[in-house]
């Protein structure tokens, strides 16, 4: 295999794992949503293209010019990237007195498992960034896709997905 072949062959691999990763999430999505895909242009560029790529990219920028992360190396990088990626979600926050209590334990909970999984594909993919962003991208186009509600933000589905 020549560098070219090689090279594709890696680009495919870093394709198809999203695409493995995040099926079970699209099939569970298909089923509730009555496979009834409702496409708006604007909001699937801007959650399943702007918003991966911004927040895996510029997370770990603001973290990796933290003196502490850099001592933590690339891997302690990428779990320290969780704190922002979490923060960055408390937009799907809602309900008064014990809904948002436990809006706020939902939030906590997916994103800093989300966060750990991502840390965990970061080092196993050798560090490739490009990973995580495609599986960003897909969950995101699917939740804009197959929305559940008009929040789409912490349903069920999301949470078994």
């Amino acid at each position: 295999m020549n560098l070219a072949q090689y090279i594709r062959f890696l680009i495919a691999l870093s394709l198809l794992f999203p695409l493995a990763v995040t099926l079970p999430n699209l099939l569970l999505r298909i089923a509730v949503a009555g496979a009834k895909p409702q496409i708006n242009a604007a909001l699937v560029l801007m959650s399943a293209v702007a918003s991966p790529m911004s927040e895996e990219l510029l997370f770990v920028e603001i973290c990796s010019g933290n003196y502490i992360v850099e001592q933590a190396g690339r891997s302690g990088r990428r779990l320290v990237n969780g704190v922002p990626f979490v923060a960055g979600h408390f937009y799907q926050l809602s309900g008064k007195g014990w809904e948002f209590v436990v809006s706020v334990a939902e939030v906590l909970l997916l994103m800093g498992v989300s966060a750990l999984f991502a840390a965990w594909v970061y080092v196993r993919w050798e560090h490739n960034q490009w990973v995580l962003i495609f599986i960003h991208a897909l969950l995101n186009f699917y939740s804009t896709t197959f929305a559940i509600s008009e929040t789409s933000g912490f349903s069920w589905v999301d949470n078994v997905g």
